[in-house]
């Protein structure tokens, strides 16, 4: 299973200075250039995070 699907796996979103956003697994180390911005948490919390976010693109950067 690819670790960005599991269900039962956490997560934080983030962002990077374009306003992009991605769901990132807590095990996997950041990439440069984004940061954490909601989590850790549940996938669907964070997922929910990102629709949310979506709609505002102002908050996130």
């Amino acid at each position: 299973m690819n670790p960005f699907d599991d269900p039962d796996g956490i997560f934080v979103v983030v962002t990077d200075d374009r306003g992009h956003l991605a769901l990132w697994p807590t095990f996997a180390p950041s990439v440069e250039g984004w940061r954490q911005i909601f989590g850790p948490a549940g996938r669907e919390d964070c997922l929910a995070q990102v629709e949310i976010l979506a709609g505002e693109p102002s908050a996130v950067v």
